[in-house]
Order: structure tokens, then C-alpha cells, then sequence
């Protein structure tokens, strides 16, 4: 059996530079155990989303589009004390984070929202049907998305 790091490799998901950049040395870790290891989650239904050829075109027609449909859906965020801050990895590979709510990080968490980025960098969040037409349009859109 391989290894997680050879299978994204056999799929194309990761590059060979990406994985001697990436290649730790090996030696004494401590401190680093897993915080909040909560075991395998039970999601109930599995949702199939169709997702888009990596390697086809996007048209400017399309991304226009999926820009659009972005700021047509946006769910406004109120800012709260005591949320949750939710990571993702912005279009420029920097990993910024926003701070949610305890129930909007939920439905995030179950699908019923996606976090999308524009150009700019300016992330919001959009319900799951826009995010489902996003995705077809012009995939860059998507940051986070358990669909």
C-alpha cells in the first residue's frame, strides 16, 4: 500500500516540487499530537456535485458569471464573539481565516453553505444551490464547500 503523499502524486493533485518542498525532517516530534480529535463523523446522505474538468478553459463569459451568481447569493456574516474562525486557502495560496458563528460554521460544515473568493480576495458565503451553479461556471470560485 502507498502512501497519501504517492497517491496525490498518481493523481495529479500535487507536483514533484510540491513534495520536496513540503518533505519534513525526520526527528524528534513532540508536542504535536491532533487537538479536538473527535473520531469518524457521520454526514447521513452522501451528495454527489458534479465537479468541472481541471483542465478545461474558463471563458470570461462563464467567470463573469459565476461572479454574478456569487454576489447575487451572498449570506451577510454578523460579526459574534465566541464562533468559530474557519481556514481555507485563498486563490494566492496565503491561508486567511473568517471568524462564524457556531451555526454558520455548521451548515458550512454540512454543505448547506460554501465559502467563495473573488479575484480581489473578498470571501463570502453563498447557499448551496448558487455554489452548485458557481462550481459549474467557474470552479476558481470555491474555497470551502463539503458538497
Amino acid at each position: 500500500m502507498s502512501d497519501l503523499r504517492d497517491q496525490m502524486l498518481k493523481l495529479g493533485l500535487i507536483t514533484e516540487a510540491q513534495v520536496s518542498a513540503a518533505a519534513a525532517p525526520e526527528g524528534p516530534r513532540t508536542g504535536r499530537g491532533r487537538r479536538n480529535s473527535r473520531g469518524p463523523r457521520d454526514r447521513g446522505e452522501t451528495r454527489r456535485i458534479p465537479r468541472p474538468d481541471p483542465d478545461a478553459e474558463v471563458t470570461p463569459e462563464a467567470s463573469a458569471e459565476a461572479a454574478r451568481v456569487a454576489s447575487e447569493a451572498r449570506v451577510e456574516i454578523k460579526p459574534q464573539r465566541g464562533g468559530r474562525r474557519w481556514y481555507y486557502v485563498g486563490r494566492d495560496g496565503v491561508v486567511p481565516s473568517v471568524d462564524l458563528a457556531d451555526g454558520v460554521a455548521d451548515k458550512l460544515t454540512r454543505g448547506d453553505l460554501a465559502l467563495v473568493e473573488s479575484p480581489d480576495g473578498d470571501a463570502w458565503l453563498v447557499p448551496r444551490d448558487a455554489a452548485v451553479r458557481i462550481i459549474g461556471l467557474d470552479a476558481a470560485w470555491i474555497r470551502t464547500f463539503a458538497g
